[in-house]
């Protein structure tokens, strides 16, 4: 066995290969990365895991990496946006492409399916984008035409899976409907009402958001309860309307939605059941009129 002056064993992957005095021989991988990262981090080409980081556009809650930095399905940029955090080591970045590949063993495809990461999302930080814009004009076009050439060559290989044609952890993230986060909504939901909802009434307070991503992602709505550990309400059961609440809702629906409300916004869950206005009213279109 073959080690290094560190300890390291210097075989399979951790064996580097280079070419001295004609012949080729192997020196450790591992070291070599670790002299790289520490004549990168003092031309300040990458920033430590301690850096204040930022995150945008993504909505809590979000399930943390157990070995690594950051969540998944996000990317974080230091304060000044010209780095991008690296889910493996923490360290920042101008682009993970590269750093990934080398230190990792993870080219920008694998990286963004290990961490959810969506095939679009760039893993080059905002404002070091701009630099690449600025030599981009200065290139010649022989220049610009192999940068394009490579940039199709790697659009190409980025392609999506049709297993992966739905959205990705990262759009989810940003939408509010992650796993974690549909479940956190049903939860908070139960506590404000004091009791499990039904799924017309969370259908109606998130105005028919959110219940299609929950069938998606949990089959049906009793096994979303089940995960939360909660009661399902029995069959029939339904929240009990007086004459003066249903007209309340109706002349709330005009102020908030500025139209006249319709038998099918029933169906969506936006209001009761309307056959609960043709029991007090006679029918839905005397119960509008009787609202006005």
């Amino acid at each position: 066995m073959r080690l290094c002056k560190k300890g390291h064993e210097i075989a399979g992957e951790n064996a580097k290969p280079y070419i001295k005095n004609g012949k080729q021989q192997t020196s450790c991988r591992k070291c070599a990365v670790e002299s790289s990262q520490r004549l990168r981090g003092n031309k300040g080409d990458f920033l430590p895991p301690e850096t204040p980081s930022i995150m945008a556009h993504y909505k809590k809650p979000l399930k943390s990496i157990p070995q690594g930095y950051g969540y998944y399905g996000t990317i974080a940029y230091d304060e000044t946006q010209q780095y991008t955090q690296c889910h493996e080591c923490g360290n920042f970045y101008k682009t993970l492409g590269k750093h990934a590949s080398t230190v990792h063993g993870l080219n920008p495809k694998d990286y963004r399916d290990k961490f959810s990461l969506a095939t679009t999302v760039s893993l080059t930080a905002p404002k070091a984008k701009n630099k690449n814009f600025e030599q981009w004009a200065n290139m010649t076009d022989e220049e610009k035409k192999l940068s394009i050439k490579r940039m199709q060559d790697a659009r190409e290989n980025r392609k999506m899976p049709e297993k992966w044609r739905s959205k990705s952890l990262y759009h989810k993230n940003i939408e509010g409907s992650c796993p974690d986060q549909l479940l956190d909504l049903i939860d908070k939901y139960a506590k404000e009402i004091g009791r499990t909802p039904t799924r017309r009434e969370f259908q109606k307070r998130y105005e028919g958001k959110f219940l299609g991503s929950i069938g998606l992602t949990y089959g049906t709505w009793g096994q979303a309860l089940q995960i939360l550990k909660l009661t399902p309400q029995p069959a029939g059961f339904q929240r009990k309307y007086s004459k003066e609440v249903l007209v309340k809702l109706l002349i709330e629906f005009r102020e908030r939605y500025g139209r006249e409300p319709m038998s099918s916004d029933c169906d969506h869950g936006l209001l009761p059941n309307r056959h609960l206005f043709a029991q007090y009213f006679g029918s839905w279109s005397e119960a509008k009129e009787y609202a006005k």
